[in-house]
């Protein structure tokens, strides 16, 4: 028998197994178990996967890639629409005497909103080739929101390197002295 408060030894001379042997041999309420954390409470009810909570309320998945896809439509007519006099300066430019891989970015957006693919590319060929690819991956995005087969990884690691390689290597041979077609 055990009894409150006093701690029992084993016929061997060794103490209780654990604490949760004496807690639960002792009187009292039966222990509470700890709670769900709300973004795992509903993991797999909605189509594929956890969704997000705003304001303690549930967001549907789909939202987040639709969003997104507005705002680059609103972009792309704000682009098409605006025309400014002038670009901003890029800090970098302006502090090194460099261009950095993003210079040229807002003109050749501004290209491509106007359809003149030759000046996009003469402006930041990497923007130029990076758009569609963009816009790909936004569809991937979203197919696989509706479809209920959400990723857990953004991209695989190596597809992750490969991109900082390029985007390195872009930034220094646009500045290199034989490579002027690269400059904006």
């Amino acid at each position: 028998m055990v009894h409150p408060g006093r701690v029992t030894v084993s016929p061997a001379g060794l103490p209780p197994r654990s604490a949760v042997d004496r807690r639960e041999s002792a009187p009292g309420p039966a222990p509470v178990p700890a709670p769900t954390p709300p973004d795992r409470a509903a993991a797999g009810t909605v189509t594929g996967g956890a969704s997000l909570l705003v304001a303690g309320r549930r967001v549907p998945p789909l939202l987040g890639p639709l969003a997104v896809g507005v705002a680059g439509v609103i972009a792309g007519v704000v682009a098409h629409v605006v025309d400014l006099p002038y670009r901003p300066l890029c800090p970098f430019l302006v502090l090194t005497g460099y261009w950095c891989p993003g210079c040229g970015s807002s003109r050749a957006l501004h290209a491509l909103a106007h359809g003149d693919l030759a000046e996009a590319l003469a402006r930041n060929p990497m923007t130029t080739v990076t758009v569609p690819l963009l816009v790909f991956w936004w569809a991937a995005w979203l197919y696989r929101t509706a479809t209920g087969r959400t990723r857990t990884t953004m991209a695989h690691p190596a597809f992750l390197w490969a991109l900082l390689v390029f985007v390195i290597a872009f930034w220094v041979l646009r500045n290199l002295p034989g490579m002027a077609w690269l400059a904006p």
